[in-house]
């Protein structure tokens, strides 16, 4: 994720907080995270492996009060510090933006947008899943296919990326994706927000 990670804390409550990765194991350095409202952390070196999927659990009040905010993310390459407060984290933003746009800037360069031609059915501008994964696998931008098609299931989410036929993202020879405009919109990404109508498997 970067040489540094800081999370401050702008909520009135103290929270507590874990990590763990795809199996569940607690991330050294991340097993128990606990902060005073206004306090801060400060991470030198992260301990996450870019392109892994982790699981956050945030506790917040207590007793009866008590509230658990889970959100999973794939760590995304950073150029510097990355600063992040927890209101953002729980409100599941900021987080999911960082994630976007590096899923963005790893994903898009792989995409091949053509018109095509299935069945007499003619589909204009997309691109075949089974084609962006192998891109994925050749370019070590996913570990295994199902990786890739997760990480492609987060940019379907943000509906970055449609099938043509309103169906879930899989590898499918004969279907075919697009790639349109999304709802959500992160400040750091807006560039590729511009890129209309294109498609995805």
């Amino acid at each position: 994720m970067g040489a540094s990670v800081s999370i401050t804390n702008d909520l009135r409550d103290a929270i507590s907080a874990t990590l763990c990765d795809s199996k569940g194991t607690k991330v050294k350095g991340w097993e128990m995270i606990t902060l005073k409202s206004t306090e801060d952390m400060h991470h030198n070196k992260s301990g996450l492996e870019v392109g892994k999927r982790y699981t956050y659990k945030i506790r917040r009040g207590e007793g009866k009060l008590e509230k658990e905010y889970v959100q999973a993310f794939y760590a995304w390459r950073s150029k510097g510090a990355t600063v992040l407060r927890l209101s953002t984290i729980i409100a599941q933003k900021e987080v999911r933006g960082l994630e976007i746009d590096f899923l963005l800037d790893e994903i898009l360069p792989g995409l091949r947008i053509e018109d095509r031609t299935y069945h007499t059915k003619s589909y204009p501008r997309c691109f075949v899943a089974s084609e962006l994964v192998t891109w994925m696998l050749l370019h070590r931008v996913a570990s295994d296919p199902k990786d890739a098609v997760e990480k492609c299931r987060v940019l379907e989410e943000e509906r970055i990326i449609e099938h043509v036929a309103g169906n879930e993202f899989q590898i499918d020879v004969s279907s075919f994706t697009r790639r349109h405009t999304p709802a959500f919109t992160h400040a750091s990404h807006a560039k590729h927000v511009l890129w209309c109508s294109c498609a995805s498997h």
